[in-house]
């Protein structure tokens, strides 16, 4: 069992690519600018249908091209094992993407019920769900900045 099992069965719906380096998979765009679920994820391999491999460095945008062939596919089985992101697609292939020791590799947004899933430097995942306890901190005015 994986912490994003809901992604399973969801049809990636767009890819949205900004410099430097942001890359974002869409499986529920919403009604506002952020969408309701996506995954953004950093250095990758993409797997097309036939088996052919492409590595994915959304640093450099000439790698990027490949992965736009994703939307439209739905997702058959998800993983996170080692921290590991893993998208396998129903019709072949997949996206791949480790985990690092200095960053955090990926993050999942907008499940249920996990909220937040990221995965930290070295592999580990921090997930945030409906049960995860939220502190706010108030700043009394005498300290507050303008």
């Amino acid at each position: 069992m994986s912490e994003i099992d809901f992604l399973v069965g969801r049809t990636i719906q767009e890819i949205r690519y900004s410099t430097p380096g942001n890359l974002r998979i869409v499986f529920d765009a919403g009604d506002v600018v952020e969408p309701a679920l996506y995954a953004d994820v950093g250095n990758c391999t993409y797997v097309d249908a036939s088996g052919t491999a492409h590595e994915i460095a959304p640093e450099d945008p000439s790698t990027v091209g490949p992965v736009l062939a994703s939307v439209g596919q739905l997702l058959g089985s998800v993983s996170t094992s080692g921290g590991t992101l893993e998208f396998r697609f129903s019709i072949g292939g997949y996206l791949r993407c480790q985990s690092d020791e200095e960053y955090e590799a990926w993050q999942v947004v907008g499940g249920s019920p996990q909220h937040l899933v990221v995965c930290l430097p070295g592999g580990e995942l921090a997930v945030w769900d409906n049960t995860t306890e939220v502190a706010t901190i108030e700043v009394p005015d005498s300290e507050a900045t303008d």
